[in-house]
């Protein structure tokens, strides 16, 4: 049951205005995040109504990724973002911008539906690196550095939405935004695309960003020689000027890698983690079924690495779990 409270001004408002994150000091509760397997609306309101319940079970600030896909351009009528979108996790489906849009709405309208006036979302609408604008199936003018302008206006129209007054009469009303803020995700993998083909999408978004939502790298940080750098790595987790990132903390390996590109290029101050356990709530710790760590073990050995290297801790304020959308 979500809890108001009348300003003395007169309008409705949730009890709490959805706080900015701030430096954790024990692993967060983990959220859900999800790679994304379906285009149907209700799908997704349900699945922001269930993990909506979740955040409200533990009263957290979370960071939920959905993750569309690879980057593409594909004949799209009526599209509001040049005919751009990702081919999906299902069965590599063309899924638009506009589509895309639509579902990340009806996960947030689901989670609110869902929730208390308790827990905070910040709603990522995520992306990846691998054979973005694909040759044989993406348009001949399919551009990364274009899908990275449209990923920014993106995220502008879900923060609009967020925005948008429902009123409830008498000169009340609430919006989504009370409670949920928008950013974006991009999962850069070093096997995936290389460098060169990747940092336009990240240049692109930035200087596109003009409501400074953010865009988190998902990724690993392994260096493959003259592909990526760890300048490079470095540059498209925390170069940027609205670059971030939640490193994903499977194995000790992957977080030796992003301590590694710290250590030659500065600390990149992550704001969390990223784990992959199967199965349901909660998840093992320290290690899960496939032998990596749970989110709250990926979070503190990420923490201890951070701090055994003498850099700076960040936020880590968030903990979410990616598993493949039931």
């Amino acid at each position: 049951m979500r809890l108001w409270a009348i300003t003395g001004a007169g309008v409705l408002a949730a009890a709490m205005t959805a706080p900015m994150p701030v430096a954790a000091l024990t692993a967060p509760q983990y959220s859900h995040s999800w790679y994304i397997t379906t285009h149907n609306t209700t799908t997704m309101y349900n699945r922001g109504f269930a993990d909506g319940g979740f955040d409200s079970q533990h009263c957290t600030g979370s960071m939920v990724v959905l993750d569309f896909g690879q980057p593409t351009q594909e004949p799209y009528s009526g599209s509001n973002y040049q005919q751009y979108g990702t081919y999906d996790f299902g069965e590599t489906v063309y899924v638009s911008d506009d589509q895309i849009l639509s579902l990340a709405e009806n996960y947030a309208a689901g989670w609110w539906d869902g929730s208390t006036s308790c827990p905070f979302l910040t709603l990522d609408f995520g992306t990846n690196n691998y054979n973005e604008c694909p040759y044989g199936y993406s348009l001949s003018t399919c551009s990364v550095s274009t899908a990275g302008t449209e990923w920014a206006y993106l995220a502008s129209s879900f923060n609009t939405w967020l925005h948008v007054h429902h009123n409830l009469g008498g000169g009340q009303y609430w919006t989504y935004s009370e409670q949920i803020r928008a950013a974006t995700a991009d999962d850069v993998e070093s096997g995936y695309d290389c460098a060169t083909k990747t940092e336009p999408f990240v240049t692109s978004y930035t200087n596109a960003d003009s409501g400074g939502y953010g865009l988190y790298d998902f990724g690993d940080f392994y260096q493959n020689g003259s592909c990526w750098t760890a300048g490079e790595l470095y540059y498209v987790a925390w170069g940027g000027y609205y670059s971030y990132n939640l490193p994903e903390t499977y194995t000790n390996s992957q977080i030796s890698a992003a301590i590694s590109v710290q250590q030659s290029q500065g600390s990149m101050q992550p704001s969390g983690n990223m784990a992959t356990c199967a199965g349901g709530d909660p998840v093992p710790e320290p290690t899960c079924s496939n032998g990596f760590y749970g989110p709250t073990g990926g979070w503190n050995a990420l923490y201890n690495a951070q701090a055994s290297a003498g850099l700076q801790q960040g936020t880590m304020a968030w903990s979410t779990n990616i598993q493949y959308q039931p």
